[in-house]
This record gives structure tokens, sequence and C-alpha cells, in this order.
């Protein structure tokens, strides 16, 4: 069960998720003079004149990189003139560009799939000169498991506490702010990497069951590549199996890949709803049951559906 990374949120909220396209892409539309233009000129990394966000294209992949911490990563199934041909979490995307100079604007008008690839319509970028510096994502390095004084501990895990009531508090309106939950969602990766970059990991046995499970929480809903990477083995020698399970299956499917467990959901445009592509679906439950999780006819009962249905990736395989 190796991760394939490309460089460096069980689910608590049902994603958006807009219908899995059966369009196919003739090959012919991508062997013009224009793609490999469009191709050439586009290689490399741009910069918004949003704060803190690149989008790089290279070895036929998009990377979009908030804050230094690599976001999201969908797969170039094409060009054409105007437009790339994304594959977004099974999605065919068009997103059409507009080349001025150094300067690139992009338009994306479908709406959900732009939402999943973090990236707002009528974006503008410009050309970053140093390549093989632009893309240099922050490496967060996990400190030694120092040991820490009762009151060192105490005071750790009150914050924690408190950071997770904040986050679950948010999810539970009526009303979803998804403006104030990223807010917090940020604040807490932010306050969680920093401390982790000083102490080492928060484990069970330093920090106690409910501490580790906040920690767990703030991983799963960081969108943070880098943070969900370094605390995966962590969870796993934590013997925190269920939560490894979660983590992996978001990030595979963040960059791009097929969930192992079964445990992110998502909604089509017409609302019905489904588990997200899985990797190994006649042996899932097998996987499920080695890290503890139920059986996945019981999961999906917990979300009011009453049959298994698997959404399949049409694109980016």
């Amino acid at each position: 069960m190796k991760l394939c990374f490309c460089l460096f949120m069980s689910l608590l909220l049902l994603l958006p998720y807009s219908n899995l396209q059966q369009t196919s892409i003739a090959e012919s539309e991508f062997l013009s003079e224009e793609k490999i233009n469009l191709k050439e000129i586009l290689n490399g990394y741009w910069k918004a004149e949003e704060e803190g966000l690149i989008i790089g294209f290279q070895d036929e992949k998009l990377s979009v990189i908030r804050n230094e911490n690599l976001q999201q990563i969908a797969s170039i199934e094409g060009y054409k003139t105007d437009e790339v041909i994304l594959c977004v979490r099974g999605n065919i995307v068009n997103l059409s560009v507009r080349i001025e100079g150094e300067k690139l604007q992009i338009s994306c008008s479908q709406t959900i799939p732009c939402k999943g690839l973090k990236l707002g319509d009528n974006s503008r970028f410009q050309k970053m000169d140093e390549i093989s510096q632009s893309f240099k994502t922050k490496t967060i390095i996990l400190g030694k498991d120092v040991k820490l004084s009762k009151k060192q501990i105490i005071k750790i895990q009150r914050e924690m506490k408190y950071r997770g009531n904040l986050e679950q508090k948010v999810r539970k309106k009526k009303q979803l702010d998804f403006k104030e939950i990223s807010r917090i969602d940020r604040d807490n990766t932010n306050y969680l990497i920093k401390l982790v970059e000083k102490i080492g990991w928060i484990d069970r046995k330093r920090f106690g069951q409910e501490t580790s499970t906040e920690a767990f929480l703030i991983v799963q809903h960081s969108g943070n590549v880098g943070l969900m990477v370094v605390a995966l083995p962590k969870l796993k020698e934590d013997g925190q199996l269920s939560s490894y399970a979660l983590v992996y299956d978001r990030l595979q499917l963040m960059i791009g890949k097929k969930q192992l467990y079964g445990s992110q959901l998502s909604t089509s445009s017409e609302g019905e709803a489904g588990l997200m592509p899985l990797e190994d679906p006649e042996n899932v439950d097998k996987l499920r049951k080695e890290v503890g999780l139920e059986p996945l006819a019981q999961y999906i009962k917990n979300f009011g559906l009453k049959e298994v249905k698997v959404f399949d990736w049409n694109c980016g395989n």
C-alpha cells in the first residue's frame, strides 16, 4: 500500500462532487501546433495576484500551492488552442487560459470542479523566473519527542481541546460558513505544524487519546499535503489505524489517486451520494477490518445511504 506522491477533508462533511463525466477527449484535438505552443508557454510556475497562491504546470500535472503548502494536484489531460483540459477528482474540467506576455488569466465556468481545484474564476498570474525555486513547498520536519513537564503537557492538552471544539462547532452549524471553516482550519494547521516541529508528534503516550485524536482531526481538515505525509507514519506507529486510514484516503484523493479504505464520500450534482473511487473494491472490507473500521455497508448507513454506490474516475488514470 505504497503512496504514490508527486513531490511532496471518515468525512465529517459530504464534499461537493459534480457528476463524474463519461467524456472522452479525442486524441486529434491535442495534436495541433497550438497545443504544443500552449504547453511550452505554460510550462513552469505562475504567481497569482492573490497573496500566497502559486500554480505550476509540469510533467502533465497542474499543482496548486498556497502559502508554501501543496494543496492539490490535477492531471493535465491535454491542451486546446486556449484551454487546458484537466482531470479534477474524476471530472473533466476545461480551464480557459489567456496569455499576454508574462501574464496569465485563468477562467473556469464549472463552479464545483473549480472549487475542488481551489482556484477562483478569472484568477490572474505572473510568470515566475526561478522555476527551480518556486516549487519548494514547505518541508515539515518533526522535532524529537522531547520530555515535557506535566505543566507543559496540560497547557498543550487545553489548547488542543479548545481548537478541536472550535473546528467541530463551526461544522455543526445549520448554516455552514465555509470561509469561517477555512480560516479556523488554516489557523489550527499553522499551530499544529509549529508545535510538532518543536516537540514531535502529538502521540497517545505523552498526551492521551483525546489530544492525539484532536491532532488527527486538524491534520484531516488541513488540506496540507506536507503535514499529512509526516502524520501518516506517526498515526500508524501510535496504533491509531482508523485515523491513519482516513488520512491516507483523503491524501490519495488530493493527489489524484483512488482511496483504499472507502472512508471518503461525496455527492453528485443531482444530489446522489456515494463513495469516491476505490483502488481495490473487492477487498475493501478486508482492508477496513485490518484498521478497525466497520464494514462498508454499515458505514454508509451512518450517512443515511441504503446501498454502496462507488463513483469511478473517468480520467486521470
